[in-house]
């Protein structure tokens, strides 16, 4: 009776700790951090056509690499952009639902995979991804590279140029949310675009 009891009591014990660790996994889509909810600018960005307000609202709401994907189609005006290649990551098969915008973040160069074959299309986007890929579509990758590349060397120039503004350094190192990416956004619009306009000594 007594091992019984024993075996009982650990069973009982493992149930409690499974109660408090599953809710946990199911709500790995909202964080325990975020900016403050940034009304303004959700609403010129969705005045823009560059976000829908309605997608916005949640405090601490995340999302993966192939949203991120998504998000930033409309941003970058790369929707309508011609695109029918063949995708080489194992993991992003051609059936994905964000499997278009990929595939055009990819080749646009605003995104990279992990190697050659994997993209990790579900794995929660950090806001070092979307700082990078902004930074990229203003000109700046040459520059950033040769700070440190990512994603401290594009952290250090977005900072320089103004595209963290009224984003923590905390949030800088976490995992992204709709809110810090539409802080990014709209800070984005008055960042000016690196252009090179000449090369000296071999150096833009």
């Amino acid at each position: 009776m007594m091992r019984k009891a024993g075996f009982l009591y650990k069973a009982a014990a493992w149930l409690c700790m499974l109660a408090l660790i599953i809710p946990s996994v199911y709500a790995a889509e909202t964080v325990g951090y975020d900016i403050q909810k940034p009304e303004t600018e959700i609403a010129v960005l969705d005045g823009l056509g560059l976000i829908e307000a309605a997608d916005y609202q949640t405090e601490g709401k995340s999302f993966t690499r192939g949203e991120l994907a998504q998000k930033l189609l409309p941003v970058l005006n790369l929707t309508d952009m011609p695109w029918d290649e063949a995708l080489p990551f194992r993991d992003v098969p051609s059936k994905h639902d964000n499997y278009a915008a990929i595939g055009k973040c990819v080749f646009a160069g605003i995104l990279n995979g992990y190697g050659s074959t994997s993209f990790k299309p579900e794995q929660a986007s950090t806001t070092g991804e979307a700082v990078t890929a902004l930074m990229r579509a203003l000109g700046y990758r040459n520059i950033a590279e040769k700070k440190g590349g990512y994603s401290t060397g594009y952290l250090v120039q977005a900072q320089a140029s103004g595209l963290l503004k009224g984003i923590s350094s905390e949030a800088v190192r976490q995992t992204c949310t709709d809110w810090i990416f539409a802080k990014l956004v709209y800070n984005m619009l008055t960042v000016k675009v690196y252009s090179v306009v000449g090369v000296e000594n071999g150096e833009p």
